[in-house]
């Protein structure tokens, strides 16, 4: 179907103006984004003119792709999604709330937002991993499960001084890494 390197070369071809790109971009991409938009709109005719709309976004948006920051399929998904959404908001009647509406109400994180939080988290995972072994564990146990210094302090068998130096000496670490 599509890899995610290919997929994104194709959208830094397309931010180029290369057509053919953009029609490979179309073959690889178009049923993904297609069953986002009928999913959401719940019609055919509303999907195509949902899909249509997209593909010209990303025409017009493909410089403003930033590999790393989302996958490419996640970016191009959210375009479609967003897109769809908009034309629910340009058809709902102006008196009902648009999070009233069964196709939008949600108990968790988007796709998109849990897809940047799992980004984010494997960020902080690369930098907490580059620590040396004394520090790594107590940096994860603090500011990622949320351990105080005296719960570390217990877990580690160590004194709590020691716990915020290596704490202190483990996030002066982190802010002296190059992003990851």
């Amino acid at each position: 179907m599509h890899t995610s390197p290919a997929v994104a070369s194709l959208i830094e071809r397309v931010a180029k103006g290369d057509r053919a790109a953009f029609d490979q971009l179309y073959i690889r991409t178009s049923g993904k984004l297609y069953g986002t938009c009928l999913k959401l709109l719940g019609s055919r005719a509303d999907a195509d003119e949902a899909l249509q709309e997209t593909y010209l976004k990303i025409w017009r948006r493909a410089a403003s792709f930033t590999p790393g920051l989302y996958s490419p399929i996640s970016w191009l998904a959210m375009i479609a999604r967003n897109q769809a959404i908009d034309m629910l908001r340009a058809r709902a009647p102006r008196a009902e709330d648009i999070a009233d509406l069964p196709e939008l109400r949600g108990s968790g994180p988007s796709p998109e937002d849990a897809t940047l939080i799992a980004c984010q988290r494997r960020q902080v995972d690369l930098l907490i991993d580059g620590l040396d072994a004394l520090k790594r564990p107590l940096v994860r146990d603090a500011y990622v499960e949320g351990l105080s210094y005296d719960q570390l302090a217990a877990k580690y068998l160590l004194p709590v001084n020691t716990v915020r130096t290596r704490l202190r000496r483990g996030l002066i670490e982190l802010r002296d890494q190059p992003p990851a």
